[in-house]
């Protein structure tokens, strides 16, 4: 698995169960490859990521196998972290920013938001009730053709009054009808190819946007069937899928680079419904952004704009660092509890295992702040710097090893 997937494993089984979770970090000498942290950055990532999601840790030793007295200095290190974070961590809630529905592509759009520094929690489809959703930004929904009538009418409810909603391929009639689309028939390339069900479509953007003026013109790749669109008037189309031009197609082309054609059908359409914004995906593009199997570079971007542009406005939380830095925000009664984990990591073959990690210098931390910032620490001693200003706390980390948790108190009104 990626190694995103020890921290939201966690996240999805808190969502799913309501109780807490335990996560099992291996200590056992030579057990089971990758079970077994075979460096301390190993350690280190994949106890800081199971921790950073909410689950309280367990050491396993199998009887079998010996203890890995090396690692001692790692787990004397990692328990200490725990000791010093417990506080802000009992009875504390992810920073709230976006809600990611549960459902087959979840983790696609996580790992989109992931990657783009985007605060998210995962929900539930019976959690979806108004006040549940009242302190998220946006929503994202895939997979909600079989939402019952009630959470449809909260979702609606909770878009008109200043929400944001994202969802995709096939929804039911009154979801659509809230998105301002009407949904046709399933569409696809129509080209079949050797050991593939069938050729890949495009996609592409041609209006002028804020928001994704960056990919403008560009093609994007899906191998995925969609949905025929057509848009009421008050939508507006984003971008278009685009069909295959065959009659340029040589004979002894075999179909495997064929030209790009006409417009078929919108592939993003976005609509403004009273206060609150909906955007539709005519492709459940999130199944191809799974963690550790992202099918198309440009994915995971598209993903992310498509959150932002829903909830409106600034995350309240974002940094400087690569998108291989992770950010992971908890709050509680006027403290927080920022983890930044740093993914640089080097892997061998397919198990995924980790040597070492990138350092990574002058990391810049920025939270949206409503009350003065009493302190600043960080959980491994290391120096921090900070500043206020704007409404906003700035918070420089000299140099990020493998993890860092910031602990701040003050700053939520």
């Amino acid at each position: 698995d990626s190694l995103h997937m020890a921290g939201l494993g966690m996240l999805r089984l808190k969502a799913l169960t309501g109780k807490p979770t335990i996560g099992t970090w291996w200590a056992s000498h030579n057990v089971d490859l990758n079970y077994h942290q075979r460096s301390t950055a190993h350690a280190k990532l994949t106890f800081m990521q199971t921790l950073a999601y909410g689950a309280a840790i367990q050491p396993h030793i199998q009887t079998l196998f010996e203890f890995e007295r090396s690692l001692m200095p790692t787990l004397t290190e990692l328990f200490s972290c725990v000791e010093r974070v417990r506080d802000y961590l009992l009875d504390a809630r992810l920073l709230p920013y976006i809600a990611v529905v549960n459902g087959p592509n979840a983790l696609g759009h996580c790992n989109a938001l992931l990657e783009h520094h985007l605060p998210f929690d995962i929900i539930v489809p019976g959690k979806l009730d108004r006040k549940s959703l009242a302190g998220y930004r946006a929503v994202i929904l895939d997979n909600a053709s079989a939402l019952d009538q009630n959470a449809v009418e909260s979702i609606a409810a909770y878009v008109k009054g200043g929400g944001g909603l994202v969802c995709a391929g096939h929804i039911g009639p009154k979801l659509a009808k809230l998105a301002g689309v009407e949904l046709g028939r399933e569409i696809d390339s129509g080209v079949k190819l050797p050991g593939l069900d069938k050729h890949p479509l495009y996609y592409r953007f041609d209006e002028k946007s804020s928001r994704w003026n960056a990919l403008r013109g560009r093609l994007f790749a899906v191998r995925l069937s969609c949905m025929s669109v057509k848009a009421r008037r008050d939508c507006r189309v984003e971008a278009d899928i685009i069909g295959l031009d065959k009659s340029r197609m040589h004979k002894d082309h075999m179909g495997i680079k064929p030209y790009p054609g006409a417009p078929l059908s919108p592939m993003v359409v976005t609509r403004k419904v009273g206060r609150g914004r909906v955007l539709y995906f005519a492709a459940e593009l999130a199944g191809i952004a799974m963690p550790g199997n992202v099918l198309d570079a440009d994915v995971l971007p598209v993903l992310a704009d498509a959150a932002l542009w829903a909830a409106g406005g600034h995350p309240p939380v974002t940094t400087s660092a690569p998108t291989t830095v992770e950010l992971v925000t908890y709050e509680k009664k006027g403290r927080l509890a920022i983890f930044v984990l740093n993914q640089t990591v080097n892997l061998m073959d397919t198990m995924s295992v980790i040597r070492y990690v990138v350092p990574l210098s002058d990391v810049a931390i920025r939270v949206k702040v409503g009350a003065p910032v009493r302190a600043v620490t960080a959980v491994t001693g290391r120096p921090v710097h900070h500043a206020v200003r704007g409404g906003w706390l700035t918070i420089r980390i000299p140099k990020l090893a493998e993890y860092e948790v910031l602990l701040v108190i003050g700053g939520l009104s």
